[in-house]
């Protein structure tokens, strides 16, 4: 049996336009923000629930019921394509465990600027912070870079 879809990709525009119809504010009357991401999260009294980014722009969610809700956050899985995708999206993984993954951006850096440092130390951080900023300038960084640069 093919499970029906019980939610909507909707411009947040739109959302917003229905949530100040059912008398809310956007901005200022959100149940609460998400705790991964600060996203907002509204539930409305008819049993659906809103789901925007915290930018108010681009595509948000409605949602038929809370229960489809928290299944979609439970598998932190958004039916969309995030484009462009932020770094937080990219490099999730290694941010939420940047404890295990220093020497991966050590080792990332060090090949991709040329350097050769082998600890973490305040010249490391300082030439590496330089040359990333430099390269953000130019447009040259990825996601990757700009996590291990900072």
């Amino acid at each position: 049996m093919i499970m029906e879809r019980r939610f909507h990709i909707k411009d947040s525009q739109e959302l917003i336009h229905y949530l100040v119809s059912l008398g809310r504010k956007a901005v200022f009357d959100f149940d609460y923000p998400l705790k991964t991401n600060c996203e907002f999260v509204y539930i409305l009294s008819n049993g659906e629930v809103i789901f925007l980014p915290n930018t108010l722009q681009g595509p948000g969610f409605l949602f038929d019921d809370k229960k489809c809700f928290d299944r979609v956050i439970e598998a932190d899985q958004f039916p969309i394509d995030e484009s462009p995708k932020s770094l937080y999206l990219t490099e999730k993984y290694r941010i939420i465990t940047i404890n295990k993954q220093i020497d991966f951006y050590r080792d990332h850096l060090n090949a991709l600027l040329k350097f050769d440092f082998r600890e973490g130390n305040r010249e490391a951080a300082q030439a590496y912070l330089n040359k990333v900023i430099g390269r953000t300038i130019k447009n040259l960084t990825t996601h990757t870079d700009l996590v291990g640069g900072l």
